[in-house]
């Protein structure tokens, strides 16, 4: 189920969103959807793209590189790559290092 209806639903909230920002606030958004890439331009904000962390499956198992760090995570697919590559970005951004991250949840 989706928290949206309809789609026309989905933009409304999302312009909502972006008319409701501080000037020059930083928005991470997933770049394969146009709508929201489109929504993003000619706006005082810092858009910022993310795709899908790069990862390889061997045996079974999804492994992505960290820095010089291969990790093996125990979730999988293109959905939870865009999720991490979204979260990782915003902890970049916020100064922690790769080694904090890693070290935040050697599970993952």
């Amino acid at each position: 189920m989706n928290v949206f209806p309809t789609l026309e639903s989905y933009h409304e909230a999302f312009r909502g969103f972006l008319d409701r920002l501080p000037h020059q606030a930083r928005v991470y958004y997933a770049q394969d959807d146009p709508f929201v890439s489109e929504m993003t331009n000619n706006r005082e904000i810092e858009a910022m793209p993310y795709g899908v962390f790069e990862h390889e499956i061997l045996g079974g198992t999804c492994r992505i590189s960290i820095g010089q760090n291969s990790v093996d995570l125990k979730i999988f697919g293109r959905h939870n790559m865009a999720n991490l590559q979204a979260a990782y970005l915003v902890l970049r951004d916020l100064g922690v290092s790769d080694k904090g991250i890693l070290g935040s949840n050697p599970e993952l």
